[in-house]
């Protein structure tokens, strides 16, 4: 009789402490239900029908280097503005994201619309590694490439895709170095710089971080880097079986670890340059710029990775209240919010 009282009090104890953790967490839940819903939902649409963001074609860009970016194109009018999307995660860009961003209307109806991959994420890379988050090198060479066309580039970046978005603001045009490269930049759901997410995570509650440092092996392993590279640099990985499960294990640890032997730097000595935005907001951004955040991402947690000091020197950010992550536009309102300001930019 004592010990079915102790395993019922044991059981009650346990259910309480889940009933004040999913309190605790309701937050979190909920933006994870949002963005989990999303995803479904467009995988479900797919699966059924004929109707998704796939691309229409794919073309590839030479850079100056040897190396191809990948663009997928959603919608050809042969306009004179075009919206580059940037997907996020350094992954390709065949996304809910990306078929919200399209069909939403949020883009208008008339300028073209393509997706632009750096080297490596939707292909294999030549000689090196895949470029850095804000690493730009490669999004300007693109962007000017279609400038000296005639073209007028803007720009809407998700997750990480977003902070290389924001990077690119401080590109300027090379005949007129106060006029801005791009017409105009949009941040969906990203962080100041990627080393809060992993932190934040690193301590959280389930550990998201190893979820990331998969993502980074595995987008590693698919671009190549394990046969172009020397071992030196971080090369052979893909040989290594003891490579994964270190990753998995350690986290975070692992990716900072990893990333400092692949570009031969320490972590904090490439950082503003490479893995952060945030120099270019610490000063008025002369390139309209739009941030939305959402105050129930499960990824980007607002109060960890999202500096409200530097919204003075932003055109505009909207904070909505449940946008998940990268599920910005089950809003309507942001929806004709973000419209808006694209008509007054």
């Amino acid at each position: 009789m004592k010990e079915l009282i102790i395993s019922h009090r044991l059981k009650l104890f346990i259910l309480i402490q889940i009933l004040i953790s999913t309190y605790w967490n309701r937050r979190w839940l909920q933006g994870l239900y949002t963005t989990l819903k999303c995803s479904l939902y467009f995988h479900f649409n797919r699966a059924i029908s004929s109707s998704s963001s796939r691309y229409f074609s794919v073309t590839r860009h030479k850079c100056a280097d040897g190396e191809e970016a990948v663009i997928y194109n959603l919608r050809k009018n042969d306009t004179k503005d075009v919206w580059i999307i940037l997907p996020g995660g350094m992954t390709h860009g065949d996304k809910f994201y990306v078929h919200d961003c399209l069909f939403s209307g949020v883009l208008g109806d008339r300028d073209d619309v393509l997706v632009f991959h750096n080297p490596g994420i939707a292909n294999k890379v030549k000689r090196k590694a895949p470029p850095a988050l804000t690493d730009t090198t490669y999004i300007e060479e693109y962007v000017r490439y279609l400038v000296s066309n005639g073209r007028r580039v803007s720009l809407i970046g998700f997750s990480a895709g977003g902070m290389l978005a924001i990077a690119a603001t401080k590109l300027r045009d090379i005949n007129a170095k106060d006029k801005p490269l791009v017409r105009r930049v949009v941040a969906v759901h990203c962080p100041d710089r990627i080393r809060d997410v992993f932190e934040t995570h690193q301590s959280g509650w389930i550990r998201l971080d190893r979820i990331f440092a998969l993502s980074l092996f595995l987008t590693m392993w698919r671009s190549g880097s394990s046969k172009v590279l020397s071992r030196k640099r971080g090369g052979g990985f893909g040989k290594n079986p003891l490579v994964l499960p270190s990753a998995l294990m350690f986290g975070w640890s692992w990716m900072k670890r990893f990333t400092e032997k692949v570009f031969q730097r320490h972590w904090y000595d490439m950082e503003a340059d490479l893995w952060s935005c945030r120099d270019a907001m610490t000063k008025p951004v002369k390139t309209p710029l739009l941030r939305i955040i959402s105050r129930n991402d499960p990824i980007v947690w607002t109060r960890n990775c999202v500096d409200p000091a530097l919204f003075c020197n932003i055109s505009k950010v909207i904070v909505q209240n449940n946008g998940g992550h990268c599920a910005a536009f089950v809003e309507k309102s942001v929806i004709d919010e973000m419209r808006a300001w694209c008509d007054d930019h």
